[in-house]
């Protein structure tokens, strides 16, 4: 091969001397690099075709363990098998093409680590708490994918002779503190050894995402899995770090210097102590749901199911109902605080904005407190802040309270969607989610006529203060009335039962370990989810399309008055009954939506119960088509001589398309990220508040210069260029699905 690849090189680096045209020249010298270099380097690639494992793990610096500090890196190593007695695996970053190597490790069994001498032995480790933790995994290959029972078997039994290995390694880059290069002298690196060392669980919650495996469960399944013994001298970090933290702690307590031989006494027993502890937890008896138990969300009976749905979308309106019933009120906000009309469409965008703000919190709290604890009090938090903009006397005050309004009153809006999940099945979960989408978007497109009919009958400030009636009647109403629905919370009070009942404190549930976490809440809540919207094209395009066509609902609350009250002179309230075509025109959807249900459950089935995303596209294609339409039609009917009705007719198509464009979106991420769902709907709830706190400022001066009908014919224009998307999607969305690193999807 290489002679052969040789010989084209050279030929080709003659004909170059010869070559008429500079395009024919750069083609024959790509063509004898290639020749050359694939010639000169395949022969030196057998020692990678060796690679035979890969494994993921942590490594934390072993200079700083024995300080008792713990700083770890997540490790990808490719072994190999250099001889029986012998591993050798190159450790990097990452598994992408760009990965940079990091380190190297070097395996041996404990009888080739025994005939080391003393002083080499302490800078090996051992593999038994990093297999019996569930800490260290093989993940599974695409050859595997939809076979992890399979490649769980095959796992186990790789690791069983893992953990009677010694490893020693160096790293040589750190990547975990951002160099760009690898600076300085390598590193010695280690291993965890026990629990208390580190939250293994928490620690390994965004690998865990990523692989689509679970650390506690690993745990389980590897109780079997017994190790040769740790001698002595392995490990020796941790054994420095304990003796010097035990000659501290009598230093300070006795002022006595202790002699060697009663430190290592002390030393032994509290290994005793720590071995007794690591023992006890290995015995533990995790909590899991019966059969047919009827304490799990998804055993409840129809009807109860249908109740607690029902107390979700009275959840969701409350706040989403906040957001606009103010929006009839600028004009006399305006006159009485002595601002001007164009400055009150902060009332409505501060509001919305806090929507994009909120989530941060209100997710993790979901997540480790579970559902009504997230919503509730939050919730509570809104009725005040209602309360206090129906009691500000000045412009400033009003603004801030409807900001903080938004921000508590997101809390429901984020959180529904997620408990809907609790206990609905993925079939039946569409059918849930359209009724929520009503109450959603139901709330901003009727409340403009209520607040219309409070401000001309009684006064703006009585806007806000039915807001927060409504409020405290929800809360006072699912205070008694919503059940938990987080199946881990359930769980872990399970759990607690159990202990409190048999007096067996064997009894737990991981999720009693779980606790909010500053680093998860930055990395889930904000930098995944930028990271996701700027490098995933489907999380780009699809949460463009639902933020437009959010700030477009958003728009209509100053549109609609330029457009019935200016145009076509109707009073406050007659103007806002506009919003009724809106509303209808959701409704309509609505039938849409579960119109397309029987045919995504039918793909489902076909698919042996995975999610099928572009089954849920047909629906937005055809709001796509109506939405635009009904933006340039309400756009050039909204004149002074037309029908007032041909314009109110135009709402329906713009309220349909809507429904029809924003519902799917949200369905096609969560079908189509899985585990990363919540980054990419937190993207889409990020940008589209975002645009739905931007876009109403932006009217009144865009129809003063423009118009009405060039004005929404702009916004025609938006629609329309995204009217080819789902079909592009329905195309191709298998392929960017296999090409994304976020998605679970097999390759076929």
């Amino acid at each position: 091969m290489s002679v052969v690849a040789g010989s084209i090189s050279n030929v080709a680096a003659t004909l170059l001397k010869f070559s008429p045209t500079a395009w024919i020249k750069s083609w024959l010298l790509y063509v004898g690099i290639q020749t050359h270099v694939r010639g000169t380097i395949d022969p030196e690639l057998k020692p990678l075709h060796n690679v035979c494992e890969y494994l993921n793990a942590l490594h934390i610096y072993t200079d700083e363990a024995r300080r008792g500090e713990v700083r770890t890196v997540e490790s990808y190593h490719f072994c190999s098998h250099v001889r029986k007695d012998l591993r050798q695996c190159l450790i990097y970053d990452s598994c992408k093409p760009d990965a940079r190597l990091i380190g190297v490790e070097y395996m041996i069994p404990k009888s080739k680590y025994l005939e080391l001498p003393e002083e080499e032995q302490k800078l090996w480790h051992s593999h038994e708490f990093e297999v019996q933790s569930g800490m260290l995994v093989l993940p599974t290959p695409e050859t595997h994918r939809g076979q992890a029972d399979k490649w769980e078997k095959l796992e186990t039994q790789a690791l069983s002779e893992v953990v009677g290995l010694y490893g020693k390694i160096f790293h040589f880059w750190q990547v975990d503190r951002g160099d760009e290069l690898p600076f300085g002298m390598p590193r010695l690196m280690g291993s965890l050894t026990e629990f208390k060392q580190l939250n293994v669980d928490e620690a390994l919650k965004d690998r865990d995402e990523r692989f689509g495996v679970s650390v506690q469960h690993k745990r389980e399944v590897r109780q079997g899995i017994e190790g040769p013994g740790i001698p002595e001298n392995a490990d020796s970090w941790w054994k420095e770090a304990k003796k010097q933290k035990l000659d501290s702690t009598s230093s300070s307590t006795t002022n006595v210097q202790h002699d060697v031989a009663d430190d290592q006494g002390d030393l032994e027993k509290q290994e005793q102590g720590e071995r007794a502890r690591s023992q006890a937890k290995d015995d533990r008896i995790k909590v899991e749901w019966d059969d047919d138990d009827p304490l799990n969300p998804y055993n409840w009976k129809f009807a109860f199911k249908c109740w607690v749905t029902l107390q979700l979308g009275i959840l969701a309106l409350a706040p989403s109902f906040g957001s606009s019933v103010i929006s009839p009120a600028g004009p006399a906000i305006a006159r009485n605080l002595g601002v001007g009309e164009e400055v009150t469409v902060l009332n409505v965008s501060l509001y919305v904005l806090g929507f994009a703000l909120g989530p941060c919190l209100w997710a993790p709290i979901s997540e480790v407190w579970g559902r009504k604890i997230s919503m509730l009090p939050p919730l509570f938090c809104l009725g005040l802040f209602s309360i206090g903009t129906a009691v500000s006397t000045t412009p400033a005050s009003v603004f801030i309270t409807r900001f903080f309004g938004g921000v508590f009153g997101s809390a429901p809006i984020s959180n529904v969607s997620a408990a809907l999940g609790d206990f609905w099945s993925r079939e039946a979960r569409g059918t849930a989610m359209s009724f929520y989408a009503i109450c959603v978007v139901g709330g901003p497109t009727i409340a403009p006529i209520v607040g219309a009919a409070l401000t001309e009958k009684l006064s703006w400030h009585w806007t806000e203060y039915v807001e927060a009636i409504f409020v405290f009647s929800v809360f006072a109403l699912t205070i008694v009335c919503f059940p938990e629905v987080y199946p881990p919370v359930l769980l872990k009070r399970k759990a607690q039962k159990l202990r409190k009942e048999t007096g067996d404190n064997r009894y737990y549930h991981p999720h009693e370990d779980l606790k909010i976490d500053l680093k998860s809440i930055v990395t889930k809540e904000l930098s995944r989810p930028l990271l996701m919207l700027v490098t995933e094209p489907m999380v780009m395009t699809i949460a463009f399309y639902a933020s437009f066509v959010y700030g477009v609902l958003y728009m209509t609350l100053e549109v609609f008055p330029i457009v019935f009250q200016q145009n076509h002179d109707l009073t406050l309230i007659e103007a806002s009954a506009s919003f009724l075509g809106l509303f209808i025109g959701v409704l309509f959807a609505l039938v849409i939506n579960l119109g397309n249900q029987p045919r995504y459950i039918r793909k489902v089935r076909e698919s042996n119960g995975k999610p099928v995303p572009e089954a849920r596209l047909p629906p937005m294609a055809i709001g796509g088509v109506v939405f635009t339409i009904g933006l340039f039609c309400f756009g050039w009917t909204g004149t002074r001589n037309i029908s007032v009705w041909a314009p109110l007719t135009f709402t329906l198509l713009i309220g349909a398309g809507f429904n029809s464009i924003f519902q799917q979106c949200i369905n096609f991420l969560v079908d189509t990220y899985g585990l990363y769902a919540a980054s990419a709907t937190a993207a889409n709830t990020f940008l589209r508040s975002l645009m739905a706190y931007g876009l109403p400022l932006a009217v009144r001066p865009m129809f003063a210069a423009l118009g009405v009908g060039p004005g929404m014919s702009v916004l025609g224009a938006v629609a329309a260029v995204a009217i080819p998307v789902p079909f592009l999607f329905m195309k191709y969305g298998h392929n960017l699905r296999q090409r994304s690193r976020f998605t679970p999807v097999d390759k076929e």
